[in-house]
């Protein structure tokens, strides 16, 4: 393309597939070699598809691209305007099937294309030309001394045609969007559109390319022959327009390389006469000389809107880009509450989708949910206020805790806050829960920070006192029949809680490697040392305790264990989440089934010979969206996961208040679960 045409290229362009079925980009192309553009020129198109949510735009949209540029720069004899109008239908029939391979792989799709060619002119080199095509309703405006209008109008389904390029055109190819956004009626300044397009504000569904066209000044001798019209010729102007399809703006190309006072002399186009070119530059001129005269008297008229005018026109162009800036405000806000209403109703019929599923499909709900949240989150991102949004969200959260068997643990469900309670705790130092236990009438807790330990009545007011009181530093508590079995580091007591009076009932000299106990029939004693990968078993008879024997018969790594508890079976807990059943001091086949999540900071666990179930503290289990622990901004919840003792997964209570789980116990008559975090108790019906 001779390099007197020169082109300035905008780009506006938001997300190319703004949903499945849906694409739209702006596109242009300069071959390599020198000698093609000189022969076709530069290529620019918006391609604009939509399809059913089967349809692969993304795809279809390559397609079409490719092959309008392959058709079109192939080797031919053909002209450049009937070679673009081939490729056009080519590329149209791409989207009949983007997968040949599987002929009836998709829905047909609906195209609109508008495509611009900047070629470098005519052979004479004299000015550039333009090879305008559409297909569909895209957008093609020319912008044209101040007046805007449509190209290749019309309602056939396709239309091609060429036309010179002018100094200072400008071509705006586009979307059908764009063109909704901004008719030609109504188009804004094109700067005010090129700093838009700079800002990089993506519009979803929007595409628009701005080709500003700019033909430098020539010598006199090439002025006066605009597409081959001599100045010295005698021919008739307007004859010799039709005669060489040059339209009557071609010879307005001439009038405006006049002198800059040309702007007040209007184009004789109202003469139906038929006069010569020379004839017409001489009256051209003379009306010149007469324009200036006169404007030398209008100019004393006017020198007392110098001051005024200015800024009458400053205010003008404020309001004009205030209406503009609001337009294309409007524009997006249309557009983003068109997509919200879009993602509300797709996550809400995923939600009714997938709350048909639950109990039947649990995994294809739960990938149902994940979908239903991510539009959620879209929309969230939009208008975080609206309603049906919180809604929506409220009733995504009902279905996975269904699908996961979720009952949520929150503030309600508050038994006794320990932070109430005077410890006597120094300055600055907060109260440190460690170990839980319970009978009857009442909740027990060992406290770590005063070493103290505390009775609480399981009233409707519940009211701490502490117990024990000469024996300080309890690490591990259990409650047997009338007695608080209580291990510190340097010994291991019983408290006769209707007597007050405590006792030492068994001999140890480890007492500091014990990290667990319990109780099996509320007085046999276990006690846990996983660094002896053993646990050691006292068996009271007729109130006194027999020494300790090694409980365990074969070989079993306990160094990772976390807690344990004792039914006739013994079940340990590991650091892993995964649980040890140990019968008669053997292994027994067992693991845990169908949990959803998994357990990543397990803290206790807890039965007795009458229950059906297994309980388990998991002080901040895996996130359904991580497959891992609550990711950075995601809340901490900890929960209790309940299982049958064949392993099978039953139910979980979670909440973020029990972020810091450390123990739990359950009733006698498995009717009721107590929590206990660092400085709290909460109580759950089961």
């Amino acid at each position: 393309m001779p390099k007197h045409v020169e082109v300035e290229v905008s780009k506006l362009e938001g997300p190319h597939e703004v949903e499945r079925g849906k694409f739209v980009q702006a596109y242009e192309y300069t071959p390599p070699e020198g000698e093609l553009v000189e022969k076709r020129g530069r290529l620019f198109a918006v391609v604009d598809i939509t399809g059913g949510p089967n349809f692969d735009a993304a795809l279809a949209g390559k397609l079409v691209w490719d092959t309008l540029t392959e058709e079109y720069f192939a080797e031919t004899e053909e002209a450049p305007l009937k070679t673009l109008e081939q490729a056009i239908l080519l590329a149209k029939n791409q989207l009949a099937n983007p997968a040949p391979e599987e002929p009836e792989s998709g829905p047909k799709a609906e195209l609109h294309l508008a495509v611009v060619v900047v070629w470098g002119g005519l052979p004479a080199g004299k000015a550039g030309v333009l090879y305008l095509a559409r297909f569909g309703k895209p957008t093609l405006l020319l912008k044209r001394g101040g007046q805007v209008r449509e190209l290749l109008t019309g309602e056939e389904p396709s239309s091609v045609n060429s036309m010179l390029v002018e100094d200072g055109d400008v071509v705006i190819l586009g979307s059908s969007a764009f063109g909704k956004s901004f008719p030609s009626a109504n188009l804004p300044e094109i700067s005010f559109l090129e700093r838009e397009f700079a800002s990089g504000a993506p519009v979803p569904g929007m595409a628009a390319i701005i080709l500003k066209l700019k033909v430098p000044e020539v010598g006199k001798s090439e002025v006066a022959s605009p597409a081959g019209l001599k100045m010295e010729e005698e021919s008739e102007a307007v004859p010799f327009a039709q005669k060489r399809r040059i339209k009557l703006p071609s010879l307005r190309s001439l009038w405006e390389k006049l002198p800059k006072r040309r702007q007040s002399l209007p184009f004789p186009s109202e003469d139906k006469v038929k006069i010569s070119a020379k004839q017409f530059v001489t009256r051209i001129k003379e009306e010149v000389g007469t324009r200036i005269a006169a404007g030398r008297e209008r100019s004393l008229a006017k020198r007392h809107l110098k001051i005024g005018l200015p800024k009458a026109i400053a205010a003008l162009a404020l309001i004009f880009l205030a209406s503009v800036s609001l337009t294309i405000w409007q524009q997006r806000q249309r557009t983003r509450t068109e997509e919200f209403s879009r993602l509300l109703s797709s996550s809400e019929a995923t939600i009714a989708e997938a709350e048909d599923l639950v109990g039947l499909a649990d995994e294809r709900a739960k990938e149902l949910w994940g979908q239903a949240a991510e539009m959620l989150e879209r929309a969230t991102a939009i208008n975080p206020k609206a309603a049906k949004l919180t809604s929506l969200k409220e009733r995504a959260q009902t279905l996975f805790n269904s699908i996961e068997r979720i009952t949520p643990v929150t503030e309600k469900h508050l038994f006794y806050d320990l932070t109430l309670q005077p410890f006597g705790l120094a300055q600055g130092e907060q109260i440190q829960a460690l170990s839980l236990a319970g009978s009857e009438k009442v909740i027990y807790v060992a406290e770590e920070k005063t070493g103290t330990t505390f009775a609480i009545a399981r009233t409707t007011s519940p009211q701490a006192e502490e117990i024990a009181s000469e024996i300080k530093g309890a690490r591990k508590i259990v409650v047997g029949g009338d007695f608080l079995y209580l291990l510190t580091a340097e010994g291991f007591y019983r408290y006769n809680l209707k007597t007050g009076k405590k006792d030492t009932p068994i001999k140890f000299d480890r007492y500091n490697k014990v990290t667990a106990l319990d109780l099996y029939f509320e007085r046999h004693i276990y006690f846990l040392i996983p660094s002896e990968n053993q646990i050691i078993r006292f068996w009271e008879f007729e109130g006194s305790y027999t020494r300790g024997f090694p409980w365990l018969k074969e070989s079993v790594v306990l160094e990772e264990t976390v807690d344990f508890t004792v039914d006739g079976s013994i079940w340990i807990l590991r650091k892993d989440g995964s649980v040890l059943n140990l019968l008669g001091g053997e292994k027994e086949l067992f693991s845990l089934k169908n949990l959803p999540t998994a357990i990543t900071k397990p803290t206790a666990i807890y039965t007795r010979p009458n229950f059906k179930n297994l309980y388990i503290a998991d002080g901040e289990p895996a996130s359904p969206s991580q497959g891992g622990r609550a990711a950075e901004g995601e809340p901490r919840q900890g929960r209790v996961v309940v299982f049958e003792k064949n392993g099978q997964f039953a139910k979980q209570f979670k909440g973020e208040v029990l972020t810091d789980l450390i123990d739990l116990w359950v009733s006698a008559d498995e009717k009721t679960l107590f929590l206990l975090t660092k400085d709290k108790i909460y109580k759950i019906s089961l």
